[in-house]
């Protein structure tokens, strides 16, 4: 049954896009914006009306710009990461009120082109991100009357994941190749899948040559020599049917030729600027749908690789392993918050379990300065939040034991590498 708008968005210092799920094709579409050849792709920027108070977004405003009649701020990515005010004729503006009057553009746009304006999902994917543009994005959206459960922040890397695993099942049964290049220079992505002890992950790794090979490089015949070594390196060895190009260093791929032979030769070959935007649209279908994707764990940037178990009892039962983070979530959403009663010792024990090698080791939380009583007669919460993929933060809190014995509050925090 169809219901509310399901929404991707890439969002990128240069360029964003905006796709939508097609309930009737049951297909990702993107939404084009503008009246150029690359007319997907929206400059991620505003503009102010000299003396006024209109807003302007896309090709109004870029108008605006060239007619000289608006204040231009662009890259607002970089803005919100750097959280500093910017100062706009005589306003100062906060980088997530610019955000919002773009990403309000963007939704807009999305509306009139569906003819509705219910939004189920919104996922947003971002190259990287951090907490503060996270919570950046959802603040921006809630201004705009749209909750935080609606929303979610993917890394590119996640994108391509699900993205590629979005099609048909034989373009991903070897590696996936990507090749992204924009204005931050080349990166190559190669996504493959393996079975880890009974266990099927998909894992991306990534091959950073932004300084070898910058932007203003390409469309260079030289750069075309250098890349095909590059590639032939990188291919090696590995069995790889399907490749991605994107990113705007290969809108004309005249200066690549020998390159994009080599790469063609006996591989399916799409080249195309929306596959992350797409990927994010298609992780937000497959979070309401749910598919096969389910059956796989994701190991690539930001998606926690560990398993972190407890010894528990639930009520008298025979005490056993509890699974407090499973493996192949995003850091992000990896959040604890229980209650546990202490049986006969002092201190916390987890377990850690990476899942390439199942091999688990014990870390051991001592509760100093705890109140000493019988045992089970401490109840004690325990908090767990990520900072990153691999570091985790806890905080074990003392909640005494009812009328018996007051709660002392004592707190003891620890940090866990993975």
């Amino acid at each position: 049954m169809e219901t509310g708008l399901i929404l991707g968005i890439d969002l990128c210092d240069d360029y964003s896009q905006i796709c939508y799920y097609d309930y009737k094709e049951k297909d990702v579409e993107s939404v084009g914006l503008s009246i150029r050849e690359s007319k997907y792709q929206i400059p991620t920027a505003v503009c102010k009306q000299k003396g006024g108070d209109e807003w302007y977004a896309g090709d109004d405003g870029v108008k605006c710009r060239l007619l000289e009649k608006g204040i231009y701020v662009d890259r607002l990515l970089s803005k919100v990461r750097q959280g500093a005010p910017v100062e706009v004729e005589e306003l100062t503006v906060m980088p997530f009120e610019l955000l919002t009057i773009f990403l309000k553009y963007l939704v807009k746009a999305a509306e009139v082109r569906c003819q509705k304006k219910d939004i189920q999902k919104i996922y947003v994917t971002v190259e990287n991100f951090t907490k503060d543009i996270i919570d950046t994005i959802k603040k921006s959206f809630k201004e705009l009357g749209i909750e935080a459960d609606k929303v979610k922040v993917l890394n590119h890397q996640e994108s391509y994941i699900y993205y590629s695993m979005s099609q048909p099942r034989e373009l991903w049964n070897s590696d996936v190749a990507l090749f992204d290049y924009t204005e931050d220079g080349l990166a190559y992505y190669r996504m493959y899948t393996a079975n880890i002890k009974k266990q099927k992950v998909v894992m991306v790794e990534k091959n950073d040559m932004q300084e070898q090979f910058t932007y203003d490089m390409a469309e260079k015949e030289e750069t075309d020599e250098r890349l095909l070594e590059k590639v032939k390196q990188l291919f090696n060895k590995k069995v790889i049917n399907t490749v991605y190009v994107t990113g705007s260093g290969f809108k004309k791929a005249d200066w690549a030729k020998q390159t994009l032979n080599y790469i063609c030769s006996k591989r399916r070959v799409f080249a195309g600027q929306n596959l992350f935007a797409k990927g994010a649209c298609y992780a937000a279908v497959e979070d309401i749908n749910g598919s096969f994707v389910n059956e796989y764990m994701l190991a690539c940037r930001d998606r926690i690789t560990t398993r972190v178990e407890i010894d528990a009892s639930d009520n008298a039962d025979e005490e056993g392993r509890y699974i407090l983070v499973k493996e192949g979530c995003n850091w992000t959403d990896a959040e604890v918050n229980m209650d546990f009663i202490l049986t006969d010792e002092m201190c916390i024990r987890l377990y850690i379990t990476p899942v390439d090698t199942m091999i688990s080791r014990e870390e051991v939380i001592e509760l100093e300065g705890f109140p000493k009583r019988p045992p089970k007669t401490t109840r004690i919460n325990l908090r767990i939040h990520f900072d990153s993929d691999n570091k985790m933060l806890i905080q074990i809190r003392d909640k005494g034991f009812g009328e018996f014995f007051r709660a002392s509050n004592k707190i003891v925090s620890s940090e866990i590498i993975l």
